[in-house]
């Protein structure tokens, strides 16, 4: 083998190697990005139901004062501290 393809060889050895670790590098940003993803919507999801439950519980007490029932008896039925 001539000096110039020993040369050429490691050229493309170290070619193939930066190519390779820039594939590894471009597939772990997409997977960290996919894992973002995933956990954003699952939070999202969680602050979305628990948004949902509290404007249900201030409509069942606004619901229930209207119809004369007493805070008392609501703090009862709810278990929590009624405003």
């Amino acid at each position: 083998m001539s000096d110039d393809d020993r040369i050429r060889e490691l050229v493309w050895q170290r070619e193939k190697d930066l190519h390779d670790r820039a594939t590894e590098l471009w597939d772990a940003k997409r997977e960290g990005r996919a894992e973002g993803r995933a956990e954003g919507k699952a939070e999202g999801k969680a602050e979305g139901r628990a948004e949902g439950q509290a404007k249900e519980r201030d409509i069942l007490i606004k619901k229930l004062r209207k119809s004369g029932m007493t805070e008392e008896r609501i703090n009862e039925i709810l278990s929590l501290n009624v405003d």
